[in-house]
């Protein structure tokens, strides 16, 4: 049988992204998120995470446009000046 999988994106970006993604798991309309590390509420999706089993989690990787986790000036070429990473892909 074929079955269609809805991942939550930017789990941790925003509280507000992590209360939707609880309720949906809640409400039986979603098992899996994507979790990124750089984002806002990072620790607040982390101990949500914790305390919903039903919630499987993946890794969110930010590669443009987004604050690295790591010091800016660790990874100089893939940042800009600001510390951001790169804009877009081009």
């Amino acid at each position: 049988m074929k079955q269609i999988i809805i991942n939550a994106d930017d789990f941790g970006r925003h509280v507000l992204i992590n209360r939707a993604v609880e309720t949906a798991v809640q409400e039986g309309m979603l098992r899996s998120a994507t979790i990124m590390a750089g984002g806002a509420a990072f620790a607040d999706a982390a101990e949500l995470a914790v305390r919903t089993p039903a919630l499987g989690v993946g890794i969110h990787l930010t590669l443009v446009d987004a604050a690295p986790v790591l010091p800016p000036a660790e990874i100089p070429t893939l940042v800009t000046a600001e510390g951001r990473f790169l804009p877009d892909h081009t």
